[in-house]
């Protein structure tokens, strides 16, 4: 940074790469997730929606890659930088503008905080101070047109992360981002949006090959798959939740319970290396695709947030989600007769991408069956039928034996380019060879 140079801090948001968070102390700690709808919490989870009026349950989530994407290109991010004006811009050189680029800047923000995750509070702790916090401050800086924003109740717009004020809400959000109008009472706060914070280790994120939570829901999506196009969510029939719930279905359920609890459409959720952004309208839930280091979190944040706060006629402006499209929902699928408990992995994109693009008969496996053990009648296939799937079975092994050659392949020159540059690099070698003859 150079004293006395001027920052356009979106270009900074857009620009900065956040470090890398803190290793966790065990690859087994901190893997829990909260089952809200388990016997022994489904009466602290109905106490939050005493107050409610319309209550829906989660039906169909969406994969909307591109919901935060959209308010950062073209006339969208036009209109925001319009709306934003001048206030994000500092100066270096005074003593105003390098106190907000410090408070910032993840080089200074991520400064004093643990090195190692010993539990989901330290990851906290990164969450809320490198991407929400300075997330705050900038709108904080648009409101009052200038990065001093000093706070006066009776005339700004005041924005700040806080903790849950209802002792009846449950699940409870790790934070909230919240508003107070000028001259209203400190107490009467609009929340924006709920935050929910995870460990690596509970939300698996997708690095070194490694399939990420959610991963399986969304596998497979590409641009052919219609905006909109939905997955069905299933809930048991006894509104219980066994304990063999996986961890997608948990997560889902503790944001969307929190959505409801705070009257909020906004929720984002982050185990640091990720963040993923939630909308929710009536009984559908809006997914973002996971936004990592390289991809401006702060910025999306910035954005996302932004949007959030902004009254509904000016939002839709900018903000647009599809129609969610349930008419290729299978039978199976619409009457869960399997009773599956979560999302349908009948509807999960790669079967959207494989029966609807692709031709190819559906391939899923329900995994969790929660009912009757009683075993079903096999019903054989036709001649005709019989030779089509054969056929589908030799493409797709043909598919997978290439697929697995090529990797083979990329894996021996990966390692001999490991080989070389450790073991045999000339470099090494003679420097091995003047050591020798020295001695």
């Amino acid at each position: 940074m150079e004293p006395g140079r001027l920052y356009d801090i979106i270009d900074m948001l857009r620009r900065v790469v956040p470090p890398t968070g803190p290793p966790m102390r065990s690859k087994d700690s901190c893997r829990s997730t909260v089952n809200i709808l388990k016997k022994t919490n489904r009466p602290e989870a109905e106490k939050a929606f005493q107050k409610v009026r319309k209550h829906a349950k989660l039906d169909k989530v969406v994969y909307f890659p591109d919901m935060v994407g959209q308010l950062l290109d073209g006339e969208a991010f036009d209109y925001l930088r319009r709306d934003w004006g001048d206030g994000l811009v500092a100066n270096a050189g005074e003593e105003e503008g390098w106190s907000f680029i410090t408070k910032t800047h993840p080089k200074w923000t991520s400064s004093d905080l643990p090195p190692i995750a010993n539990s989901e509070k330290d990851t906290e702790n990164w969450v809320f101070s490198v991407i929400i916090q300075p997330v705050v401050r900038c709108l904080r800086a648009i409101k009052q047109k200038t990065v001093r924003a000093i706070y006066d109740p009776h005339t700004n717009e005041w924005f700040s992360v806080s903790s849950h004020s209802d002792n009846a809400m449950f699940p409870i959000p790790d934070g909230l981002v919240v508003t107070s109008r000028p001259g209203k009472p400190l107490k009467e706060q609009n929340i924006v949006a709920t935050v929910e914070v995870k460990t690596p280790n509970a939300m698996k994120p997708q690095r070194r090959g490694d399939v990420g939570a959610f991963e399986g829901m969304v596998q497979g999506h590409t641009s052919q798959v219609p905006a909109g196009t939905a997955m069905k969510f299933w809930y048991a029939e006894n509104r219980e939740f066994p304990q063999s719930t996986n961890t997608e279905t948990r997560i889902l359920l503790q944001v969307w319970y929190q959505m409801q609890a705070a009257r909020t459409q906004f929720a984002i959720l982050s185990n640091y290396v990720e963040v993923i952004f939630f909308y929710r309208v009536g009984d559908t839930l809006y997914m973002s695709r996971r936004c990592t280091s390289f991809g401006s979190p702060l910025l999306q944040t910035l954005a996302f947030l932004y949007v959030a706060q902004l009254p509904p006629e000016r939002r839709k402006e900018v903000f647009k989600v599809p129609a969610p499209l349930t008419d290729w929902f299978s039978d199976e699928v619409k009457r869960n007769t399997n009773r599956v408990v979560g999302i349908h992995p009948g509807s999960f994109m790669k079967e959207y991408v494989n029966t609807k693009i692709k031709g190819l008969p559906t391939r899923y496996t329900v995994l969790e069956v929660v009912g009757s053990d009683e075993d079903e009648e096999e019903i054989p296939l036709e001649e005709d039928e019989e030779e089509e799937l054969s056929e589908v079975m030799r493409k797709i092994r043909a598919v997978n034996l290439a697929t697995n050659a090529e990797r083979s392949i990329s894996a021996r020159e990966r390692g001999r380019k490991r080989s070389y540059g450790v073991r045999k690099s000339p470099r090494l070698a003679a420097a091995r060879a003047k050591t020798a003859a020295r001695q």
